[in-house]
């Protein structure tokens, strides 16, 4: 049975993620990849790698736990235009992406979980940078969820 260490943290999940996305970046169309949202975009399409709450909860044995990782994929397309022809590329871009985390980690993403999947996709807007450096950008939030099972070790014999 599988004991915690820091091989199934979710900052870890969240630090294969960037590997992964980064040897990628030609197939997903996207220029640059981050870790944790950012202010100042020099290049779009970019990809930014949240890691967000881990959930944990009893799994039905003594000492037996699961965690659920909670990470968000903010996908900036580029800066606000009113073209439909973006609209659509936009659309097409974060579908592709979404196909290419749940193919990815349909194998337990390198053995860090043992399921996982695309939970949400939130199409949207956002401002970044600030005075004259501030732009609106075409954005997609893609939420992601992974499950870990592991044992609690115990210091009692």
């Amino acid at each position: 049975m599988t004991t915690f260490d820091l091989a199934t943290a979710g900052s870890v999940v969240g630090d294969r993620w960037m590997v992964v996305l980064n040897d990628n970046k030609s197939e997903l169309q996207i220029e640059d990849v981050w870790l944790g949202d950012q202010q100042l975009l020099p290049r779009t399409p970019a990809m930014c790698v949240v890691v967000g709450n881990t959930d944990t909860d009893l799994a039905g044995a003594p000492r037996r736990v699961e965690d659920i990782y909670n990470l968000t994929f903010n996908v900036y397309h580029c800066k606000l235009t009113d073209n439909q022809d973006v609209e659509r590329e936009c659309n097409r871009r974060t579908e592709a992406i979404r196909k290419f985390l749940d193919d990815y980690s349909v194998g337990t993403l390198d053995g860090l979980v043992i399921h996982s999947m695309v939970t949400k996709i939130e199409p949207g807007y956002a401002n970044r940078g600030s005075g004259t450096t501030a732009n609106w950008y075409k954005t997609s939030r893609i939420s992601w969820q992974g499950l870990s099972r592991y044992n609690l070790q115990s210091t009692f014999t």
